[in-house]
């Protein structure tokens, strides 16, 4: 989805690039951020506990994190 974005773009002009990139590196950073999240909830999880329900909640948020 990011390279075609930025491919498109390099077809326009300059202004539109710039767009594309903020928009990727916009989106990539919000992945991140909640990719973070996720291993943060994880790691507060006890080793020990497979039940624990953030843990499993952030194993379930894991396919929307990147479905976009």
């Amino acid at each position: 989805m990011h390279t075609d974005i930025a491919r498109e773009a390099l077809n326009e002009n300059h202004s539109e690039t710039r767009n594309a990139l903020r928009i990727i590196r916009s989106t990539t950073e919000d992945m991140m951020a909640q990719l973070r999240n996720i291993v943060a909830t994880l790691r507060q999880e006890s080793p020990r506990s497979h039940t624990g329900s953030e843990g499993t909640a952030a194993i379930k948020a894991l396919p929307d994190l990147f479905a976009s």
